[in-house]
């Protein structure tokens, strides 16, 4: 009685956070049920839980994986009218965004990174190459030349391809030789900072022979990972071959099974026609399939090809 009273009691104190909701959320939105895990969020409020942004963050995932646009638009205007400073965070409008470009739609990707600007967040590459997307698209090309002349002076691989896919799309051939151009001078300044930062390296090295036990290991001993990099390339050669070499022989135990259950009913057939069923001994067995012509038959043969015409 007393262990009961003490599982009662235990059960009867629990008060439900956001920790003991957020797993349930996740749950339902990684299944793909979004109704659910927004219930279940709407249910927390009723509660008197206060939901975090990990919580909203689940249910705008799972909104996301099943490109609920009007859904995930209204959650993520219920989180800024909250006045939070947590609500909404860097990943909720990066979930939004791509709600968006899943949903070709250019004007809200465009306005989600507009709000991201306005609360000093920074998007991510791979939204920043979705909205661009997203707006040559819908032939929006002068805002996404705008959104990417706002990336600075050394814009990221995405967004240069992005923006270079865009301008083909909407055949602007003058921006796409403006930015090939813009890109090859900045990535020949990288190369001369390179060579000026190597050379400076090989000259500290070559002054200070005596202090080489300062420089990191990947400078001072680069032959010995040459030859690790040299081993590694070889054993993998080497276990190819050998996968190779095993394959090869599957292959031909497969072949000869396969053969062996064709031929193998054809001669016991052949057999039956030829020597009426009789098993013949090792001796007697001839190795062609079948048997020679006989002399008889040669001579027949002879004979009606001899024999005039009647």
């Amino acid at each position: 009685s007393s262990s009961s009273s003490s599982s009662t009691t235990t059960t009867t104190n629990m008060v439900p956070n956001a920790r003991t909701f957020t797993p349930v959320i996740a749950a339902y939105s990684s299944r793909g049920d979004w109704p659910k895990a927004l219930a279940l969020l709407r249910k927390m409020e009723k509660a008197k839980v206060q939901p975090s942004v990990i919580s909203f963050d689940a249910v705008l995932l799972g909104m996301t994986e099943s490109n609920a646009h009007k859904a995930g638009v209204q959650l993520l205007e219920d989180m800024e009218n909250r006045n939070r400073r947590d609500l909404p965070g860097n990943f909720s409008y990066a979930l939004s965004a791509k709600l968006m470009v899943n949903n070709n739609d250019w004007a809200g990707g465009v306005g989600v990174l507009r709000r991201m600007s306005e609360r000093s967040f920074t998007p991510d590459r791979v939204v920043l190459s979705g909205v661009i997307n997203v707006c040559g698209n819908a032939r929006r090309w002068e805002i996404a030349a705008h959104i990417y002349e706002g990336l600075g002076d050394h814009p990221h691989e995405f967004a240069t391809t992005a923006i270079l896919k865009a301008m083909c799309f909407n055949k602007q051939w003058k921006k796409v030789l403006e930015y090939m151009e813009k890109l090859c001078s900045s990535s020949s300044s990288m190369e001369s900072s390179r060579e000026g930062a190597s050379t400076a390296l090989h000259d500290a090295s070559s002054s200070s022979s005596s202090s080489s036990h300062l420089l990191p290991s990947s400078l001072s001993v680069p032959k010995a990972a040459e030859l690790e990099s040299k081993k590694l390339i070889l054993e993998r050669n080497t276990q190819r071959r050998r996968w190779r070499r095993e394959s090869l022989y599957q292959i031909q135990r497969r072949m000869l099974r396969f053969w062996s259950g064709i031929v193998s009913p054809l001669k016991a057939q052949h057999d039956k026609h030829y020597y009426g069923g009789r098993r013949l001994s090792s001796s007697s067995s001839s190795p062609f399939i079948f048997p020679p012509p006989s002399s008889s038959s040669k001579i027949t043969k002879k004979n009606k090809n001899s024999s005039p015409p009647s």
